[in-house]
């Protein structure tokens, strides 16, 4: 299997005339509306469903809450993937159907803490969050520049993000919930997967979704700083991508932030590059 940096170049390769290419993706976002809409209706697990607009659809579950759904994620998986069209499509509509089912609350201690993670999104996230009436005070805190952490229960097939408050039945306070999720992210660590491409290193996790929550935990970043030397920087381009880099290399690491924006046809989820300094992580300031 190619990896994340090579499959990226490939992309590159492929892709010309970018701005020739809007309407196939307003066809296909078109024709994702269509098939969500009827395989959704079709789960039985909600009320109703619209379009808000022609990258987000609005539904609505039995239980009466309002969920809005994103399609450029999809979109883009589907362009990249088109021959995987139809694994892709019924993934996403197993992960919304199971995000509509009532979960139970878990029975133990154990079962609470063991399902705890941490995952790193953009500042707007928590205005697509404020959108769902359940989840209008998620537990987060801050990270770097527009770099949020938000607490998730990993529930197999889905994520589901945490309320603030949500350990009081198990006397957990927030601030310990926290410690918690970043302590069930090191069960990730014997797992971690590097590639290294034109000065760019990419670190990946089989649960891909977790791998740019690696810049939560101290252990993976010795090794980099010996190899990258002090001070080096770190992007997230997407969900799932974590890429490294020398701070005199920069510029490769933005270049390679670039490629997987144009490979997905979505702008980088954090913009900004940050840096290692000492156990912290800031915005790079450089060039």
């Amino acid at each position: 299997m190619r990896g994340v940096l090579y499959s990226v170049l490939l992309v590159l390769n492929l892709i010309v005339g970018v701005g020739a290419q809007t309407p196939i993706q307003d066809r296909l976002l078109e024709s994702l509306r269509r098939e969500l809409t009827d395989k959704l209706q079709a789960s039985g697990r909600f009320s109703s469903i619209a379009v808000s607009n022609k990258t987000t659809l609005k539904a609505k579950t039995l239980d009466g809450l309002d969920q809005s759904i994103a399609l450029d994620s999809l979109a883009a998986d589907v362009l990249q993937k088109p021959t995987q069209r139809t694994e892709i499509v019924e993934r996403f509509v197993r992960m919304l159907s199971a995000s509509a089912e009532p979960q139970k609350k878990p029975i133990s201690r154990d079962d609470f803490v063991a399902s705890l993670r941490l995952v790193i999104r953009p500042k707007d996230y928590l205005a697509q969050l404020a959108e769902q009436k359940s989840l209008s005070e998620p537990l987060w805190r801050p990270f770097a520049g527009s770099a949020l952490v938000f607490v998730a229960f990993d529930r197999g097939e889905r994520l589901e993000i945490a309320l603030a408050g949500g350990g009081k039945e198990h006397d957990l306070g927030d601030d310990d919930i926290v410690t918690l999720s970043r302590e069930q992210l090191k069960r990730f660590l014997p797992d971690i997967e590097t590639e290294d491409a034109a000065g760019v290193r990419a670190l990946t996790l089989p649960d891909a979704v977790y791998s740019p929550s690696l810049l939560l935990l101290e252990e993976p970043w010795a090794k980099v700083e010996k190899d990258f030397g002090a001070g080096f920087v770190v992007a997230i381009p997407d969900r799932n991508t974590l890429l490294a880099a020398s701070a005199r290399n920069a510029a490769q690491l933005r270049k390679a932030v670039e490629l997987v924006a144009m490979s997905r046809k979505a702008a980088p989820m954090i913009p900004e590059l940050l840096q290692r300094s000492g156990v912290r992580w800031v915005v790079f300031s450089g060039q």
